[in-house]
């Protein structure tokens, strides 16, 4: 009975563990793709921050070529590329700021998934250890058992040895 009892503590430790180890994977495995996401969104912000960076310097040549070819629209000229200019680089430093931010949030998730991996060995080595106690436990048990048998023996052998001792004091 107390070895059926050992089983079924064993069997269902043994699950809680399966179902940490699995809940802790589970967890791996989407900071994983949350990171490979952040990642290539990181690289579409770089991309088009260097294509901005190419559209505001061809603006730039363009504006000087304008500006030298007709100088009576200077004012009105000037006016007009200054205000797409200051949107561009609003723009830029609006996507140079999420540039960042991406990246800030990139190195906590990637901390994040390091702590997990960290925690996920952790869980690891508890459940080994665990599992050794387990082991020895279960040894205690069968020794427990067999000193058990024994001293079973021992008593129905010592009534026995009694029993002969009374009937030949009666005699």
């Amino acid at each position: 009975m107390k070895i059926e009892r050992a089983i079924k503590i064993r069997y269902l430790f043994d699950q809680q563990v399966d179902k940490v180890t699995n809940r802790f994977e589970a967890l791996f495995q989407q900071v994983q793709e949350r990171s490979a996401l952040l990642s290539h969104r990181l690289e579409e912000s770089e991309r088009e921050s260097v294509r901005l960076h190419q559209t505001l310097s061809r603006d730039r040549e363009s504006s000087r070529r304008e500006l030298e070819e007709v100088k009576k629209l200077r004012e009105v000229l000037l006016s007009d590329h200054a205000s797409a200019l200051r949107d561009h680089e609003e723009r830029y430093t609006q996507l140079l700021i999420k540039h960042e931010q991406e990246k800030s949030q990139h190195e906590q998730m990637k901390r994040h998934a390091e702590k997990l991996e960290e925690d996920l060995k952790q869980a690891q080595l508890t459940c080994a250890h665990q599992r050794d106690e387990l082991k020895s436990l279960d040894q205690a048990e069968g020794l427990l058992s067999t000193v058990e048998g024994k001293m079973n023996g021992l008593s129905n052998h010592n009534r026995s040895l009694q029993k002969d001792l009374q009937s030949k004091e009666n005699q």
